[in-house]
């Protein structure tokens, strides 16, 4: 079945069939805890500051592969 069918066949759904999809997407599409660990370990560094500026990015970016 391709997406679009699947898109047609939607809203022919009952709200209970609508739930139990909803529920199969969220496991199949939910992050693994260690992918959790990491996007907060993540949100936890920026809140600490930016360890590098754009402008530094850029300079550093440029330098590196020779761009004016």
């Amino acid at each position: 079945m391709s997406i679009k069918e699947i898109f047609e066949e939607l809203p022919k759904l009952t709200t209970e069939e609508k739930r139990q999809l909803r529920e199969v997407l969220d496991s199949e599409l939910s992050w693994t805890a260690e992918e959790e660990q990491a996007i907060e370990e993540g949100i936890g560094s920026r809140a600490e500051g930016p360890s590098t500026s754009w402008e530094e990015l850029n300079r550093k970016i440029r330098e590196k592969y020779g761009l004016k």
